[in-house]
Order: C-alpha cells, then sequence, then structure tokens
C-alpha cells in the first residue's frame, strides 16, 4: 500500500492467477484487474508507487515451471497507468523486490536474480536496464528481502538480507549505496543469527530499517537501524605549485555539523623511502569541503606526496579515497 499526497491510500495485490490493484474513494474502494495469465503458475510480491499527479507504477513476480521439469523461474513484471490505460511491461528475469520513484518520476527497482543475485532495474522513460549489484560490492552469495530508498542527496541506498553461505539460514543484514559512481557496502548488524522480513524507509535525512531475527530456538525479535544520511568522503589534488601542494578534501550528505576527516601523509623520497604521519582534516559546519595544505620546497628530498583517507564510523570512504602529486 501507498499513500498519494492527497491521502488517499492505493493497494494491488495478486487474486489467484490476476494482478489488482485498489483505490480508495469516498470510503469505498474500487478494484481494477489489470493483468490475469493462467499460463504461468502463480503471481506473486507486488510492489506499488503512485506519483503525485496519480499515475500508478506496480511491480509483480510472474513465476513458470519449466515444461517437463521441476525447475521453476520467475520474471519481474511492471504494470503502470501512465499512459492513460494500463500496460505491462517484463523488466528482467527474477523475483519479488521493492518500487521506487526519483525526482524526476522513474521508476527504480530492486528485485532477486534467479541465481539469488541482487539487481538494480531503472527506467529512463524509453527502456528499462538492469545490473548485477552483488560483484560491484564485492559480494558472493544469495539475497532475501531486498528494499529501496532515496537519500536527501538523491543516491540510492539498497538494503537485504546477504547470504554469504547458502547452506545456512544465518542471514546477514547489508546496506549499500551508489553514489553515482561507484557501489559502497555497509554491514551493520554483523551477528550470525538468522534474519529476515526486512523493510526500509527515510524521514527526513534519516533512514530506518526495521528486520527480523531469531534471537535463539524460540523467541523472534523485531529489531530497528537507523542512521542519518550518509556521508561520502573522497580527496583529489587541487595545487602543485613550486612551493604549496593542496589537496581538496570532499563530502556528501548533511552539512548542518563539522565532519572530522582522518588521513595519512606520506612523502616517498629519491631513494624509495616511504615516511608516513597520522593526521585529520574537520571540514566546517555549511561546507561541502576543505583543503589540505602542504609546504614542500623543491629539493626537500621527496619526489611525491601522497595522501591516504581513513574509514571512520562518521562517514564512508568513496573513490578516489588517495590522491597523489609528483614534486619536478
Amino acid at each position: 500500500m501507498v499513500i498519494d499526497k492527497s491521502d488517499v491510500p492505493h493497494i494491488a495485490f495478486i487474486s489467484g492467477n490476476a494482478l489488482t490493484y485498489g483505490l480508495l474513494t469516498d470510503g469505498q474502494w474500487f478494484l481494477d484487474t489489470i493483468s490475469e495469465d493462467n499460463s504461468i503458475n502463480w503471481y506473486y510480491g507486488t510492489s506499488i508507487a503512485v506519483t503525485e499527479s496519480g499515475n500508478v507504477h506496480i511491480i509483480y513476480t510472474k513465476n513458470y515451471m519449466v515444461p517437463g521439469s521441476p525447475i521453476e523461474y520467475g520474471s519481474v513484471w511492471w504494470a503502470t497507468n501512465s499512459s492513460g490505460i494500463w500496460q505491462t511491461t517484463e523488466i528482467c528475469p527474477g523475483s519479488g523486490g521493492k518500487i521506487i520513484l526519483d525526482s524526476l518520476n522513474k521508476p527504480q527497482v530492486v528485485s532477486i536474480a534467479n541465481d539469488g543475485g541482487l539487481q538494480l532495474s531503472g527506467f529512463d522513460g524509453d527502456q528499462w536496464t538492469t545490473q548485477d549489484v552483488l560483484p560491484a560490492l564485492g559480494l558472493k552469495g544469495s539475497v532475501q528481502y531486498p528494499d529501496i530508498t532515496f537519500d536527501s542527496e538523491g543516491n540510492i541506498n539498497l538494503f537485504f538480507i546477504y547470504f554469504p553461505d547458502t547452506s545456512t539460514a544465518n542471514g546477514i543484514p547489508v546496506h549499500a549505496l551508489f553514489d553515482g559512481e561507484f557501489w559502497v557496502k555497509d554491514f551493520f548488524d554483523s551477528s550470525t543469527k538468522p534474519h529476515f522480513d526486512l523493510s526500509a524507509a527515510r524521514s527526513g535525512s534519516t533512514i530506518n530499517v526495521l528486520y527480523a531475527e531469531w534471537f535463539n530456538h524460540d523467541t523472534l525479535r523485531v529489531r530497528w537501524a537507523h542512521a542519518s544520511d550518509i556521508k561520502l568522503v573522497t580527496i583529489q589534488s587541487t595545487t602543485n605549485g613550486s612551493n604549496l601542494r593542496e589537496f581538496t578534501v570532499i563530502r556528501t550528505g548533511n552539512l548542518d555539523k563539522p565532519l572530522r576527516v582522518y588521513y595519512y601523509l606520506s612523502e616517498i623520497d629519491y631513494n624509495w623511502l616511504d615516511y608516513f604521519n597520522y593526521h585529520f582534516v574537520v571540514i566546517p559546519a555549511g561546507l561541502v569541503s576543505t583543503n589540505i595544505k602542504i609546504y614542500h620546497p623543491l629539493g626537500r628530498g621527496s619526489n611525491s606526496i601522497k595522501i591516504v583517507l581513513l574509514p571512520n564510523p562518521a562517514y564512508r570512504l568513496t573513490k578516489p579515497s588517495s590522491a597523489t602529486l609528483l614534486i619536478k
């Protein structure tokens, strides 16, 4: 179910082998059968989103049986009435998943691939494209219960339960963020207990996540994780003068507070000896960047200066996380 800007609820559900859309008006539900297909095994897994103008977007799964085989496979479909009539389109092989609309009302869908992987599909107004997310995160295994939301910067945030060992039920809750160029991941609950039924939503600048955990053999508990906007930090070299070497540290996310970023400074001399020291720099409140200035006259003995940003719970690093200046 989703509530539109006029506080009207919209629902999508499966009845038999039919996809049905419902709208509550003046205290009465109006139902519309969008698609019915008796040739498939079953429908399941609906998710719905509505634009401010009232256009409806629904995703759902068709499950098929391979003829003459016990093997099943799924296919993720999209239904929308944006053209004035209901139209359905196959997005990709897979199952389950959630839909969300970006700032241009283009749908983004996260779903489970038929091999158990995680996939993200986006519609550009003409066609759907789908990418395999797990390799970009450096993960192997399978996922369940994927969800998707945007942060206040417009970055895609995915949440899911990750199973590195598909022979056990011990899934790990994972958060993955795409900054427009790179994926970064965070295991925000590293306990080895079984986890399932994950759901995520944003309120203001905070993303809230609910998920279930088997605490012991006979106890189930619901857990809540939340975080303010993820701060992404990167670095670039900006000045290579005769005496002044300058690097710029850049952040995204909420700018209300200053952010301390840790790094080490590495100087490599002509004998290839590496001298390094640990430092930090503070990006002031209200600013997206600050500079690291290094006064390094020619002839001092080093032929390069490198700064490597260090991880910290207050932020997440994104590429490039290091920068080098050659001293000529």
